[in-house]
């Protein structure tokens, strides 16, 4: 629960950042210059493919190996990693570079934002190279689950980079660049803190030169290969809608694309961080060989998150056009919630099962996810080219690049995550299937529920829209409450909460 708070209010400090800073270069440089800060970070989601092998896997053979004690061999994958991940830094150096140079050739970019466009792309880039360098220090908060130190270490550089934003925005003209600058910035800072926090925590890990073992790279790689898949598939099924949209449309449909998928994006990584807490337990408890232990954890997680993913989606249901009224007054806000109810329609499967993908890592899994991704997301590229040739209205083709991604994705969430994640559990296949329905039956009806209340009420400020949120919240956790958990669980959970009052009470 530590770790949950204060990874949410790290969250929520970023969401700020993120919202109002895109509200401004919008209104004062345009929606075309805000979608090529998205589209950087989509190049850099290209080269993750070439990193995401070594790295993704690191924090699962380290801690294991410290929970078996085994600390040799956590030096070894420890060093290996950190040299690994320099080479693959100066490796890539080599094609961003290029692509900075002959940005205006690969990408349509108007001519009065190509030389900002260029500055934006080569700090993101350098961002995103020095993250790579430094990533196996994040190892730390992971073995000694302390997600929470790292959750205020990213407290601190999103209140630098908010400082850093104003200061640039208030004495030099709006540009974008300075979105890539500060970002590189709060990097190193994250960088020097991760590092400060390997030496107190893990101190026992040593960085020597005859500990770098090809062989330790290579029993990574062996499984971290299947994650390279996995995020191939994503960028062929997701990571692409904006190129695809600025090369085939326009730059400022990809604007639009681009805050479209704002807020599902940032629910998304809500529910990212909710499942991540989960993770480092269930690598315990797999190393422990608890797997009894496993499946309970893993259980409570999926009705955790089926109990408050409908609070968001319920929200950008009904609320969603008030919402981008607010925020993005200077564009259609009910084209904008249109676009965004597409671009998360798959959310109200996909959400419960997000701990799924910790259950696949822990348990040394992921060959099969990683080949059915893969070609599930080809499938997908094929199909929005081919509904592509079939018209020439612009708005149609932004639907088409958004909701053919979506629609795979509900039959994967569907189908696949819970079919499989049973199977690796070694549970029955339909053990998931309850709550998948429950939260489809609890979101249905909270839409309904405040489609209603919305007719009687209309919040038309942001002081009037929080406070209809927070009604809705607790409403909805109510409903949920006795939705979605079982009799035996209300009553595990009064007694929890109960415990905890009286624990309470006592130590005031």
């Amino acid at each position: 629960m530590i770790n949950l708070l204060v990874r949410m209010v790290s969250f929520v400090i970023h969401l700020l950042i993120s919202f109002g800073l895109s509200r401004y270069v919008v209104e004062k440089i345009g929606a075309d210059a805000y979608g090529f800060v998205s589209l950087a970070n989509d190049f850099t989601g290209y080269a993750e493919i070439l990193t995401v092998a070594l790295n993704s896997m690191a924090s699962r053979f380290i801690t294991v190996s410290i929970h078996r004690e085994d600390y040799e061999s956590a030096d070894k994958y420890f060093t290996s990693v950190i040299v690994s991940n320099i080479f693959l830094a100066l490796a890539l150096t080599v094609p961003f570079t290029l692509i900075v140079l002959f940005l205006d050739r690969i990408v349509n970019v108007s001519n009065d934002l190509l030389s900002d466009v260029r500055v934006l792309w080569t700090f993101i880039f350098l961002n995103f190279l020095v993250t790579i360098v430094g990533s196996v220090f994040g190892v730390v908060y992971f073995a000694k689950n302390r997600l929470d130190l790292e959750s205020m270490n990213e407290i601190k550089a999103n209140l630098l980079r908010m400082c850093l934003l104003l200061l640039f925005y208030i004495i030099f003209r709006p540009s974008v660049m300075y979105i890539g600058m500060t970002s590189l910035i709060c990097t190193l800072f994250l960088l020097y803190k991760n590092y400060r926090y390997s030496q107190k925590l893990l101190g026992q890990l040593k960085i020597r030169r005859e500990y770098f073992d090809v062989h330790y790279v290579r029993e990574i790689l062996s499984s971290g290969i299947w994650n390279s898949f996995t995020r191939l598939g994503s960028v062929l099924s997701n990571g692409l809608d904006l190129l695809i949209t600025n090369l085939l449309i326009s730059a400022q449909a990809m604007g639009l694309v681009s805050v479209a998928k704002t807020l599902p994006t940032k629910i998304l990584s809500v529910f990212a961080i909710f499942s991540g807490i989960f993770a480092p337990d269930l690598t315990k408890s797999f190393a422990q060989d608890d797997m009894g232990k496993m499946k309970e954890q893993l259980i409570f997680a999926i009705k955790f998150l089926g109990m408050v993913s409908s609070i968001p989606l319920v929200f950008l249901y009904v609320y969603g056009d008030v919402f981008y009224s607010l925020w993005m007054p200077s564009l259609d806000p009910a084209l904008m919630q249109r676009l965004s109810v597409c671009a998360s329609a798959a959310f109200a499967v996909n959400l419960p099962l997000e701990p799924l993908w910790n259950v696949f890592t822990a348990a040394n899994k992921v060959k099969v996810s990683s080949i059915y991704l893969f070609v599930n997301s080809i499938l997908t590229v094929i199909v929005v080219f081919l509904l592509l040739q079939l018209t020439e209205n612009d708005l149609i083709r932004m639907y088409i690049i958004i909701c053919v991604s979506v629609g795979f994705s509900i039959i994967r969430g569907f189908f696949f995550l819970p079919l499989y994640g049973a199977y690796c559990m070694k549970i029955g296949y339909g053990s998931f299937y309850p709550v998948i329905f429950k939260n489809l039956f609890a979101i249905g009806a909270g839409t309904l529920v405040f489609r209603l209340a919305k007719l009687a009420y209309m919040p038309r400020s942001w002081g009037g829209l929080f406070v209809t949120v927070c009604f809705m919240s607790v409403c909805l956790l109510a409903m949920n409450y006795y939705l979605i958990l079982s009799r035996a669980d209300r009553e595990k959970t009064v007694v929890l909460v109960r415990g905890k009052l009286k624990k309470i009470m006592g130590d005031l």
